[in-house]
């Protein structure tokens, strides 16, 4: 499956990509330093990226998508903005704000591309992000999407995966703005899911549900 826009840029999706092998960490981290990254505000952080490195970013996408972290003894699933240059490195001063754990591994998944002209465009407008999830046509979830439909399977799956990794096998916890159908969370063989909406206190299976 492609992603594309009118610049004719196009990404394959719903591939799980690991940090150490895409991600920019020099420039991440200066940005990071230079906008005062906030760990809870990540599609704000890449934002702010653009317009305080130009030159550096001008030809980079805001990409909405998922992260994967593999912990010691969970695995979790999260909303997460960056963007990503074309020739697929990332910049990301969000994952830097805070140290990982050691031994802890981060998969990036992206779903929808945004140039800059659209997200100013979006930023206009009484809405939050990741703005698919704002769009009427793609539900609440932003599941209607396909690209990130296919991304959220993708990284569900990859969560799978890494939890069955474990012995005994690892907690997987999604972090997500709005709980998604429940067809697309169930199949968790092994594991234990814990469905936790941003703003929520975590809920076993589910509950309640807060937009970011």
């Amino acid at each position: 499956m492609k992603l594309s826009d009118a610049s004719g840029w196009s990404e394959s999706v719903a591939v799980a990509q690991p940090m150490q092998k895409v991600l920019d960490y020099k420039l991440s981290r200066l940005i990071m330093h230079a906008i005062g990254a906030v760990l809870a505000a990540p599609y704000d952080n890449a934002w702010r990226a653009w317009l305080a490195f130009p030159n550096e970013c001008e030809q980079a996408m805001l990409i909405e998508g998922f992260l994967v972290i593999d912990l010691p003894e969970e695995v979790i699933l999260c909303e997460h903005g960056w963007l990503q240059q074309k020739d697929g490195s990332i910049i990301d001063p969000t994952i830097l704000v805070q140290p990982l754990p050691p031994g802890a591994r981060v998969f990036y998944v992206a779903g929808v591309q945004r140039t800059r002209l659209e997200v100013a465009v979006l930023l206009g407008k009484p809405q939050q992000f990741p703005a698919v999830r704002s769009d009427p046509r793609f539900g609440e979830d932003g599941m209607g999407h396909p690209q990130y439909r296919a991304a959220f399977l993708a990284a569900r799956d990859h969560c799978l995966l890494r939890a069955r990794l474990g012995s005994p096998p690892k907690e997987i916890i999604f972090l997500l703005a709005q709980e998604p159908d429940a067809n697309l969370t169930q199949e968790v063989i092994g594991g234990k899911l814990i469905l936790e909406t941003q703003g929520k206190e975590p809920s076993e299976g589910g509950g309640d549900v807060e937009r970011a």
